[in-house]
């Protein structure tokens, strides 16, 4: 639910940072389905290319088992046959969009050099014999075995994933949230309310009881306790949508009642009228800000590259046997 308030808050940045970036790789791309192309182009172990580079059956497949096996853990039955293709298309969609944050990265003149690769390799404790790291082993043996294994080089695979990384940093660089926005964000989370609150599955009484209660007629009500923004949406119950409690929120002294009953799925129709609004305070903000400051961030970032994702991808050229 905090995310609508942010969202909202901070779409502008979003949309003008979503602006800037795009105009950084506008090329055109033909999208064409395997339907329009030759199969034999794909080859016996592919299942995707995109912008001509390959997503292969065994990366596919290791990825499926590696989600079976986390369906296992967390005590799930084994997936059933009609929902495993499902499966299968979910995961060959991830590894395609994990190929174009790759792509997108490079073209964005993001770099992964060969001594970040190094180094990456080199921290590898599977690589190290008798105390030191066995160069030979690692070239003669685990990266031919990788390649068989997984069906793609591993050096590749490496500076593919740090370009990803490197994509979110740059992202998330370029949404960094002021200091007024952190401590509007904290002050947001830890702000107090108290609600009374009328139910009724008659839509003209709830209309009527709104007038009347706006009038200063006493009206018998429930009153909720006094909570955090946080506890909010558990203790209004999962019938009031994020953008209603939204709505509630904003409510102040002023103005204590919405416009309207809100209705729910279930045909009920809720009035509430906002009793107190404990302001937060400054105590424990120097504890929280930066994780604040970083979750804002994340979730800037995250919305940015959605965007972007989706505007690369519907240039880009992409085919699917499967």
């Amino acid at each position: 639910m905090l995310s609508v308030v942010r969202r909202q808050a901070a779409s502008w940045i979003v949309k003008v940072i979503f602006g800037l970036i795009i105009l950084s790789f506008m090329f055109f791309f033909g999208y064409t389905s395997l339907s329009s192309r030759n199969d034999s182009n794909l080859g016996t172990n592919v299942v995707a290319l995109v912008n001509g580079e390959p997503i292969t059956q065994t990366q596919l497949e290791l990825a499926y088992n590696a989600q079976r096996e986390r369906f296992k853990k967390e005590g799930s039955s084994e997936i059933p046959k009609q929902l495993q293709d499902f499966l299968r298309q979910n995961i060959l969609t991830d590894l395609i969009r994990q190929k174009l944050m790759s792509q997108l990265a490079t073209n964005l003149k993001l770099t992964t050099s060969d001594k970040e690769i190094s180094e990456e390799i080199f921290k590898m404790p599977v690589l190290w014999r008798e105390g030191r790291f066995d160069e030979n082993f690692y070239k003669e043996t685990f990266r031919p075995y990788y390649l068989r294994k997984f069906g793609v080089d591993f050096e590749q695979e490496l500076r593919d994933e740090k370009l990803r990384m490197k994509l979110i940093d740059s992202v998330k660089a370029k949404v960094e949230p002021t200091d007024l926005e952190v401590w509007n964000d904290y002050l947001l989370k830890k702000t107090e309310y108290e609600f009374q609150k009328v139910v009724t599955d008659d839509r003209t009484k709830a209309e009527t009881l709104l007038g009347e209660w706006k009038s200063g007629k006493n009206i018998k009500s429930e009153k909720l306790p006094l909570t955090s923004f946080a506890n909010l949406k558990q203790q209004l119950g999962p019938e009031i949508e994020d953008e209603q409690i939204v709505a509630l929120i904003s409510l102040t002294q002023e103005k204590p009642f919405l416009d309207k009953p809100i209705s729910t799925p279930t045909n009920k129709f809720i009035l509430f009228r906002l009793m107190k609004k404990v302001a937060a305070t400054p105590a424990g903000y120097e504890k929280e800000k930066e994780s604040i400051r970083q979750s804002l961030a994340s979730e800037r970032a995250q919305e940015v590259l959605v965007l972007l994702l989706s505007r690369y991808s519907s240039l880009a050229a992409i085919k699917k046997s499967m």
